[in-house]
């Protein structure tokens, strides 16, 4: 099969050509640097095997850096549209926030997504900044809108004032992805089926809610 840039047509690619190489190039970029680790993997190496030009890949990200945190961005936009998404619907924030909580526990649960975090824990002191930037870009605006909509239900009575937004969220947070995560991690089972998963996100969804509702 061709790659997006052997179409046979010269001149300037339309949007959608564009969009296609793109494409191609970061799940390229995701491959090899699960494969071969974030040291492990140049621009040189991307290029080759996705048969395009360097400077093809360094007009669109200057550095490894910029093509690693577009990598992380790109895996999580999914997670970052829902929640925007609903941010603005406010008819009922925990329902909101509850699908959410799964698209994020569906998505954490993905092999691919559990090796970038690999790569982020393995080269965290080597390169700081590169950990600083994906969570500004990737993990930062997720958990803003967990944070706007638990602020939405407490605004609404839904769930308690005595517990800070923050906490509540990291609780959250600990609860729905931190056992199945910590497993994944570790080359552990968690789930062996979709029913052991959807039953596990349900009951923990549950906890949250009876110790965050308000019940006055």
């Amino acid at each position: 099969m061709n790659s997006p840039r052997a179409t046979g047509r010269v001149g300037r690619p339309d949007a959608q050509e564009t969009e296609a190489l793109n494409e191609h190039l970061l799940t390229t970029a995701t491959q090899l640097f699960i494969e071969h680790g974030y040291a492990g993997t140049s621009i040189e190496r991307v290029a080759l095997v996705a048969g395009a030009g360097k400077q093809t890949i360094y007009r669109r990200y200057p550095s490894k850096e910029d093509l690693f945190v577009a990598v992380v961005r790109t895996a999580s936009q999914v997670l970052v549209d829902a929640g925007l998404e609903s941010r603005q619907r406010r008819d009922d924030p925990l329902i909101s926030l509850r699908d959410t909580c799964r698209k994020l526990f569906d998505t954490i649960s993905e092999p691919d997504a559990i090796s970038v975090l690999r790569i982020l824990i393995a080269e965290g002191r080597r390169f700081p900044n590169l950990v600083e930037r994906v969570y500004q870009a990737a993990i930062e605006p997720i958990h803003k809108s967990m944070q706007c909509l638990l602020k939405h239900a407490r605004e609404a009575g839904k769930i308690r004032s005595d517990i800070s937004v923050d906490d509540m969220q990291h609780l959250l947070l600990g609860m729905i992805t931190g056992w199945s995560m910590h497993q994944m991690l570790l080359n552990q089972p968690a789930f062996t089926t979709e029913s052991e998963r959807a039953e596990y996100f349900s009951k923990a969804w549950t906890l949250f809610l009876e110790g965050v509702l308000d019940k006055h």
